[in-house]
């Protein structure tokens, strides 16, 4: 039987995989840790930002994902004023930003 792959589903699955070894190594940080991610598409940015800070166990840890936009328009979202913010706290958990090309 065929099997249409969409573009969603594609990212979909990647976000999964960029999800699974992200979360093996956010849960090894130590607190007040920020971690950059670049080079990934945009729709896949936002799937594995979403896993991310649903997951329970990253949860439990204070680990916080955002997509760095210009302008928020959703929670998964910062600017770069607010990322500031939240970097510049006396303590967080884990910081992970997905940083867009261009």
């Amino acid at each position: 039987m065929p099997f249409d792959v969409t573009q969603e589903l594609f990212y979909r699955e990647i976000s999964s995989a960029v999800f699974e070894d992200l979360k093996t190594k956010l849960l090894q940080k130590e607190r007040n840790h920020c971690i950059r991610v670049d080079y990934l598409p945009k729709d896949v940015m936002y799937f594995t930002c979403e896993k991310i800070n649903q997951d329970p166990d990253l949860k439990a840890k204070d680990v916080e994902g955002y997509v760095l936009v210009e302008s928020c328009t959703k929670p998964s979202e910062v600017d770069s004023g607010r990322l500031i913010e939240l970097r510049n706290r006396t303590d967080f958990g884990v910081l992970i930003i997905f940083i867009q090309q261009g």
